[in-house]
C-alpha cells in the first residue's frame, strides 16, 4: 500500500499534537464556539478508539518481535498510526469538554495532562517504531507504559463522570446491611440513592448547576438554583420538584439519559425530607407510625438475625400482589420473610387483605396504619400466623377485636395507637407469649392504667408517646368513601376513619368546615349536584383534623357530540374528544385519562340535536405545579345555533396558585344566564408560569378530563 495516506495522517497527527500542546498550556481562558462544544461532547465516544487501538498495537508488536511477517508489520503500523491519530482527537475533545462550566478545572488537571501525554506517547511510538523494534524488550516496555497510562487515565475519567473509585468499586467489599436498630435514615436509606443516581453529575469534579452532593454540608448548601429542600414548603422544595417533573423537561432529574429513580427511591427521599431531613437520626428513633421508619423496617434485618422455617414465596405471586396501594416485599435480600403495607385509605377494601392468603405463611410484618380496618378484618389478620410486627394505628378497631388476634403466638410488636382501646381490653395480652413492645398512645388508656399494666405485664414495653397533659394530638384525616363521583341524579357518601366521640362537619360550597356552623355528619351525605365536598373532624382536647375533600359531578344534560377544533398534545391525547364525556374520572396521574394542551388553546364545540336550555358548564381540571400544569389563564363560553351565530356567554379568569402546593383536581364551574342553544364553544387558554415558579416565563400546561352541562 502507498505511504501517501500514512504520511497525510501522520502529518495531521503532528499538527493536532502541536495544537493540543498550545491549548493545554495556554487555553485556560479560551471561549469555545458552539461547534467545538459539540466536538467536546464527542469525547466519551472518541476515547474508546485509542484504548482499543493501542492495546491491539501492543499485542501486534509482541508477535512482530518474534515473527518478521511483512503483512503483520503493515497491520501493526496502521494500528500504531490510528492509535496516534485517535489519541490526539480524543485528547482535544476532552479539553474542549472540560471548558464547560460544570467542571472543576483543578480537579481534572491530572486527567488532562495524562490524556495529552498518551497522545504524544502514541505519536512517538509510531514515529520511532523501527528503532524501538530493533531494541530487545523495547516494545514490551513501551506497550506496558502505554497500557498503564491508558488504564490510569480511564480511571481518572470514570471518577470525573461517575464518582470516586468507579472502576474498582465492584472489587471492594460492600459493608453488610445494618441491623434495624443500628440503621440511620440518611446513611443507609438516602445516601446510597444519591450516590447511585445523582453523584455522577454533582461531584467536586463535575458540579452541574454548581451543586455538589458529596457531603452533608454541601447538600445543605445547595446549588445556583437554591437549597435542595424546604420542609416547610408544600412540595418540600427544589429536589422533589425536579424529581417529579415530566421526563421531557430539561430540569427533570436525573436527566432522561441517566438511570431513573424507582418509585421506592422517590418515596424514601420524600419521607426523609418530610420527617425533618436529619443526617444523624436512627431509623428506630422515628415514631413507629412514621413512613421512614416503616420503610427502614422493611429494608433491614432485625438484630436477632432471625431465621425462618418456611420457604420463600413465589416471586411472581409477590410481584402480582404489589399495587399502587399495597407494597409487599422481602424484609431483606436473603430472607423468605415478607413485609406488607397498605396506602390510600380511600381505596382500602377488606378483600385486599384476603388476597394475601397466597403468602400468609411468609408475612412477618404488616402495616395497616390509618386504614379503615374494622374488628371483622382482624379474623383475616389472625391467619398470618408468623406475624412478628403488626401496626393497627388509627384504624377503626376496638378493644373487643383484639381477642381475635390471640393465635398470633409469634407476635413481638403491636401498635393500637389512635384507637378506642381501654385498659381492660389489654387482658388479652397474656395470649401473646413473645410480645415485648406495645404502642398505645392516643387511646383511652390513662397514665394510672399504664402503671397497672406494667406491673401485670413486666416483659412488655408500653410506649405512650406523650402524657396527655401538655401535648395535644391531631385527629387523623377522615376518609370520604363513595361508590361513584360521577352520577346522573345523586350519590350517597359515607365518612370513615372517625375515632370515638369525634364530630365530622362538612361543606359543599368550597369553604372549609368549622366547628360551629358547618353541617354535622350523621349517617351519610347525599350529593345531588356538581360540587366539592370538604370534611373535617373535631374533638375537645384534640387538634382538629386536616380537611378531606373530593369533587362530585352530576352528569346533567346529554351531549350529542363533541368536536375538538384544536388537538391536544400527542403525549396526552388519550381518547380524544371522548375523554371529555366518557364518565371515567381520572386521578392525579397526569399521564392517564387526561387531555393536555400547551402549544395550542383548547377549542371544543359541544353539539346538541335540538335547542337545549343551558346555564352551567363544569370542567374537571388538574393542577400539578411541579409538573408545570396550571389552571387556564382564561376560559370563554360561546353559544348559539350554529358556528356563524355564536356569541360570548361568559368569560372567567381562574384563580392562579401563589406558591407551590401538592397536585389537586380543580372543578371550574362556569354559570351564565339561561339560554337555548344548539351549539356551545369552549376556549381555554394556557397561562404563563409566574415569577416564583422554577419555569418562570414558560407556557404552562392545561389538563382536562370531563365536561358537564346543566
Amino acid at each position: 500500500m502507498s505511504e501517501g495516506p500514512k504520511n497525510i495522517i501522520f502529518n495531521c497527527s503532528i499538527l493536532l499534537n502541536c495544537l493540543l500542546l498550545v491549548i493545554a498550556f495556554f487555553g485556560d481562558t479560551m471561549q469555545l464556539p458552539a461547534v467545538l462544544q459539540v466536538t467536546g461532547r464527542m469525547h466519551p465516544l472518541l476515547l474508546h478508539f485509542p484504548i482499543v487501538l493501542l492495546l491491539l498495537a501492543f499485542i501486534a508488536e509482541l508477535f512482530l518481535s518474534k515473527n518478521e511477517n511483512p503483512q503483520l508489520k503493515e497491520i501493526s503500523n496502521w494500528l500504531l498510526l490510528s492509535a496516534a491519530f485517535t489519541s490526539v482527537l480524543s485528547a482535544l475533545a476532552g479539553i474542549f469538554l472540560s471548558k464547560e462550566s460544570d467542571y472543576n478545572q483543578s480537579a481534572i488537571a491530572w486527567h488532562k495532562w495524562m490524556g495529552t501525554g498518551i497522545a504524544f506517547l502514541s505519536l512517538l511510538w509510531y514515529a520511532l517504531r523501527e528503532k524501538i523494534r530493533s531494541v530487545r524488550f523495547a516494545n514490551l516496555f513501551v506497550g506496558i507504559l502505554s497500557a498503564a497510562a491508558i488504564i490510569t487515565t480511564g480511571h481518572m475519567g470514570a471518577n470525573i463522570t461517575h464518582g470516586e473509585d468507579f472502576l474498582v468499586a465492584p472489587l471492594k467489599s460492600k459493608a453488610p446491611a445494618p441491623v434495624f436498630e443500628n440503621g440511620t435514615a440518611y446513611t443507609h436509606l438516602i445516601q446510597p440513592i444519591i450516590e447511585a443516581r445523582c453523584m455522577s453529575c454533582h461531584n467536586s469534579t463535575k458540579a452541574k448547576g454548581d451543586l455538589v452532593m458529596e457531603t452533608e454540608a454541601l447538600l445543605l448548601k445547595g446549588g445556583k438554583s437554591g437549597k435542595l429542600w424546604d420542609t416547610s414548603a408544600a412540595d418540600f422544595g427544589l429536589l422533589m420538584q425536579r424529581i417529579h417533573m415530566p421526563n421531557d423537561k430539561e430540569e427533570h432529574m436525573p436527566p432522561i439519559s441517566k438511570s431513573q429513580l424507582t418509585e421506592e427511591e422517590k418515596k424514601a427521599i420524600f419521607y426523609w425530607i418530610k420527617s425533618g431531613a436529619s443526617f444523624t437520626k436512627k431509623i428506630i428513633d422515628y415514631q413507629e407510625t412514621d413512613s421512614i421508619r416503616i420503610l427502614g423496617e422493611s429494608k433491614f434485618k432485625n438484630s436477632a438475625g432471625e431465621t425462618y422455617a418456611f420457604e420463600a414465596a413465589d416471586a411472581a405471586t409477590v410481584k402480582m400482589l404489589n399495587s399502587d396501594y399495597r407494597v409487599v416485599q422481602a424484609i431483606d435480600n436473603n430472607s423468605p420473610a415478607l413485609y406488607a403495607s397498605f396506602f390510600g385509605a380511600g381505596f382500602f377494601k377488606s378483600e385486599q387483605l384476603k388476597e394475601l392468603d397466597k403468602i400468609k405463611e411468609n408475612i412477618v410484618q404488616l402495616s395497616l396504619n390509618k386504614m379503615p380496618v374494622k374488628d371483622d378484618d382482624l379474623k383475616q389478620v389472625a391467619s398470618f400466623s408468623n406475624l412478628r410486627k403488626l401496626n393497627l394505628s388509627f384504624t377503626q378497631i376496638t378493644g373487643a377485636g383484639l381477642q381475635q388476634l390471640k393465635q398470633l403466638k409469634e407476635l413481638r410488636q403491636l401498635s393500637v395507637s389512635g384507637n378506642s382501646i381501654a385498659a381492660k381490653d389489654l387482658e388479652t395480652l397474656k395470649e401473646f407469649p413473645k410480645l415485648n413492645t406495645m404502642y398505645i398512645w392516643n387511646t383511652g388508656i390513662t397514665q394510672q392504667d399504664i402503671a397497672t399494666l406494667k406491673t401485670k405485664f413486666p416483659k412488655i414495653n408500653f410506649q405512650t408517646g406523650f402524657n396527655g397533659d401538655t401535648v395535644r394530638a391531631q385527629l387523623n384525616t377522615p376518609v370520604i368513601d363513595c361508590d361513584v363521583v360521577i352520577f346522573p341524579t345523586s350519590t350517597q357518601v359515607i365518612i370513615k376513619g372517625l375515632i370515638k366521640n369525634a364530630v365530622a362537619r362538612y361543606t359543599t360550597d368550597g369553604t372549609e368546615p368549622d366547628s360551629l356552623t358547618s353541617a354535622i355528619y350523621k349517617d351519610n351525605i347525599v350529593m345531588s349536584k356538581t360540587a366539592m365536598l370538604k370534611v373535617k373532624t373535631f374533638l375537645p382536647g384534640w387538634i382538629s383534623s386536616a380537611v378531606a375533600e373530593k369533587n362530585f359531578y352530576k352528569t346533567g344534560l346529554k351531549i350529542d357530540s363533541i368536536e375538538l377544533e384544536t388537538q391536544p398534545n400527542p403525549q396526552y391525547a388519550v381518547g380524544g374528544s371522548k375523554t371529555l364525556t366518557d364518565v371515567v374520572k381520572a386521578d392525579l396521574n397526569f399521564r392517564k385519562n387526561w387531555l393536555g394542551y400547551k402549544e395550542n388553546d383548547l377549542k371544543a364545540f359541544i353539539h346538541f340535536k335540538s335547542p337545549t336550555r343551558l346555564s352551567t358548564i363544569s370542567l374537571s381540571t388538574l393542577v400539578d405545579i411541579g409538573s408545570y400544569i396550571m389552571p387556564a389563564a382564561q376560559i370563554e363560553i360561546w353559544g348559539g345555533n350554529d358556528k356563524a351565530s355564536l356569541k360570548l356567554l361568559k368569560k372567567i379568569h381562574p384563580a392562579q396558585p401563589e406558591s407551590a402546593a401538592q397536585p389537586t383536581m380543580v372543578m371550574q364551574k362556569i354559570t351564565f344566564n339561561p339560554i337555548d342553544v344548539k351549539l356551545i364553544k369552549i376556549i381555554a387558554k394556557p397561562t404563563i408560569l409566574p415569577k416564583w415558579h422554577i419555569g418562570k416565563g414558560e407556557k404552562a400546561w392545561i389538563f382536562f378530563d370531563e365536561l358537564f352541562v346543566e
